[in-house]
């Protein structure tokens, strides 16, 4: 008993000296941010809180017309000129929203399209692992890596839609018949 007090004595003053040395620590970087100037909040501010209210809008809009393909691992979402418009956004604002379907366990690829004109979209893909949506956007003369590409496609959307669904969901089963 004398050895488990003593032992949890010790284990009490390590943990209080790995806490004192932290703030130790957070001093010393705290000490130089301020030498240097850095106002790390100021900066976190800048990044993180500097959306608009029409990009905000935007997101939303967007993101509740997202569909799904019948797996459940396909997803598509769109913007045309009127929605950006009616939300009081831009095509700018639509920055990263391609990737949003992808943190949904179960979707491992995304078409994000984007009207460029009449039967005329940019069409933004996203996958997770192996799923090579590059494939696809060279076939459409576009471009880019395994698992961010893009490409143009001129079409109805509803056309176009059930084409790269089709597609990316192709890429899908691919992938499962090389993996072990």
């Amino acid at each position: 008993m004398g050895l488990t007090r003593s032992r949890q004595r010790g284990d009490e003053r390590l943990a209080h000296d790995g806490q004192v040395r932290q703030r130790r620590g957070m001093a010393r970087r705290q000490r130089r941010n301020d030498e240097a100037g850095i106002d790390p909040p100021g900066i976190a501010g800048a990044i993180y809180d500097s959306n608009s209210l029409g990009r905000l809008k935007l997101f939303g809009a967007v993101l509740s017309k997202m569909e799904l393909d019948a797996s459940g691992h396909v997803a598509t979402v769109y913007v045309d000129q009127k929605l950006a418009r009616d939300c009081g956004g831009t095509y700018e604002d639509t920055e990263g929203i391609v990737n949003l379907p992808l943190t949904v366990k179960d979707i491992e690829a995304v078409a994000f399209f984007k009207e460029a004109g009449p039967d005329d979209w940019r069409v933004s893909m996203r996958s997770k692992g192996d799923v090579d949506v590059n494939a696809i956007a060279k076939h459409y003369g576009g471009g880019g890596h395994k698992n961010a590409s893009g490409c143009s496609a001129r079409g109805k959307f509803e056309d176009l839609k059930l084409l790269f669904q089709r597609l990316l969901l192709q890429q899908i089963e691919a992938t499962r018949k090389i993996q072990p």
